[in-house]
């Protein structure tokens, strides 16, 4: 299948979609787009783009296609390091009743969610957190979700993992490594489009490491931004990805790299 008609793809059903893609990435999203034809039974770029400007359904299948749903546990390390340091700034002046709530938005396979679960143990074993915690993890892809319950991955998803985590939280199984299971105790899992869905709930902690702030474009970041803010506690905190940013005059301070603080309304 020739790449003809794939960059008038780009092009024009992209921004429809209120998504953006920057060069280094489409190759990418060609083979994943090339992937989604195939099993449509269409051949021709053409063809295709013809066919997500009248077909609903199609339409959403391609967005699912374009969805990032691989991270890595602890993904930029020091970054973690960092967001520990700023929940122990916040919750040492939190009653030691209160529970934290965290939400990790497009999980993919759970490794972010199950990151910060084990940040929190680690927090709570050095004696620098003495509250209790849960986390909701939520995606759109149903392969994702299902990969976040079987709780094993491969050494690529690991290899970030500080090795006194590794060693508390892994075991090497059959090829593969196989996550405690007392570190899911407190999340629990659910799908959601985060773009299109009503948000579940009121957090003090959010992660939102995928998609929204690298893909999407500025008008949708704040669009999305506007109702994050309204579903977070007072001086709650957003970490995002080494790379991504937020857009100014959003209602978030930021406090470190990948780090932002709701502002008060």
């Amino acid at each position: 299948m020739k790449h003809k008609g794939f960059e008038r793809l780009i092009r024009e059903i992209l921004p429809d979609m209120g998504y953006v893609y920057r060069p280094m990435n489409r190759r990418n999203i060609r083979r994943k787009v090339a992937r989604r034809m195939e099993e449509a039974g269409i051949h021709e770029w053409d063809a295709y783009h013809d066919l997500l400007k009248i077909d609903g359904a199609e339409r959403a299948a391609f967005e699912q296609v374009l969805r990032v749903t691989i991270t890595r546990f602890f993904r930029n390390a020091g970054m973690w390091e960092e967001l520990g340091r700023q929940i122990t700034r916040l919750w040492t002046v939190q009653p030691d009743d209160r529970i934290i709530s965290a939400w990790s938005a497009g999980c993919a396979g759970g490794e972010e969610a199950y990151s910060l679960a084990m940040l929190f143990e680690q927090l709570t074993s050095d004696g620098k957190l003495s509250q209790g915690w849960e986390i909701l993890g939520t995606d759109s892809d149903t392969n994702s979700l299902k990969r976040a319950s079987l709780m094993t991955c491969q050494w690529g998803s690991i290899k970030e993992i500080p090795d006194q985590l590794r060693e508390r939280w892994f075991t090497e199984k059959d090829n593969s490594w196989a996550l405690n299971p007392h570190a899911g105790r407190n999340i629990t899992f659910l799908q959601q489009d985060i773009l299109n869905d009503p948000l579940p709930g009121t957090f003090n902690i959010i992660l939102l490491r995928n998609n929204i702030l690298t893909y999407n474009t500025e008008s949708v970041q704040r669009r999305f931004l506007s109702d994050l803010r309204r579903c977070m506690e007072p001086k709650g905190l957003l970490f995002i990805g080494r790379k991504e940013t937020v857009p100014d005059d959003t209602g978030f301070e930021m406090l470190s790299d990948s780090i932002y603080c709701k502002t008060d309304d």
